[in-house]
């Protein structure tokens, strides 16, 4: 990582030069004012398809061993950037097929930058390596519950799952709102074992409160639906953690 290649991910991150019809960026679903989430339940690609899952906060994304919300062979960043560059199934940025009219794009907007940046003109692999630099310099591990955690206590039955400093992101779960009637089977999508029905990679509570809505699916439109669907046992708690929550957030 760089100075510079972080500023032209940045650039890149912003920009509707990525997708095919120039109407999407990368920010478009994971928006800065909104900790690097969408405000819908699950946003839409450049045809208006919508995507399986809601899109996650990519705060802290550079320290997560999984990305995404059920696929286990996804391990960086600059190979996670591919699918929403070039997937198909659903389409997102729509460049699947058209990866030249991409860099013919790139070149023309930032031919300079990736000059100076990586000694060449604009290719796939330079491009995810920019917007992996960037993701990885997006934190947030100075919130008010850092430097003051009270009554930590209130935590307890979250961080059971919700474990670690970043407070999740780490490991499938079932988070006992998964429907068998839906189409999203999660990580038995990819495991083949009917066993992971219904698990899904536990999200960081970090800048939780504003990222709604939640779930995997973005079925909670509250913070307070979703955490009351969590409370396995502690229905008293609700209102304390709901106090908690917005305490992790980055001021």
């Amino acid at each position: 990582m760089t100075v510079a290649k972080v500023a032209l991910g940045e650039a890149l991150f912003a920009d509707p030069v990525l997708s095919a019809d120039g109407s999407m960026a990368c920010a478009t679903c994971h928006d800065p004012a909104r900790a690097f989430s969408a405000e819908t339940e699950r946003p839409s690609g450049i045809t208006g398809e919508l995507m399986l899952r809601n899109a996650p906060s990519l705060l802290n994304v550079g320290y997560r061993p999984l990305l995404g919300w059920a696929n286990p062979s996804v391990d960086s960043l600059e190979q996670q950037a591919l699918t929403p560059l070039f997937g198909e199934e659903p389409m997102e940025l729509g460049n699947g097929g058209a990866e030249d009219a991409l860099l013919t794009r790139l070149d023309g907007a930032y031919g300079d930058e990736f000059d100076a940046v990586f000694g060449e003109p604009p290719t796939v692999g330079s491009l995810v390596r920019a917007l992996g630099a960037y993701q990885r310099s997006l934190l947030s591990l100075d919130s008010p519950w850092d430097r003051d955690p009270g009554d930590a206590s209130l935590l307890e039955v979250c961080v059971d799952c919700h474990a670690g400093e970043h407070l999740g992101g780490e490991g499938f779960e079932d988070p006992g709102t998964w429907d068998p009637a839906s189409d999203d089977a999660g990580l038995a999508e990819f495991s083949g074992d009917e066993a992971d029905n219904g698990l899904f990679r536990v999200p960081s509570l970090r800048d939780v409160a504003d990222t709604g809505p939640w779930l995997h699916d973005g079925s909670a439109a509250t913070l307070r639906d979703a955490v009351e669907r969590h409370q396995r046992g502690r229905p008293d708690d609700v209102d304390a953690v709901l106090e908690l929550l917005p305490l992790l957030s980055r001021e």
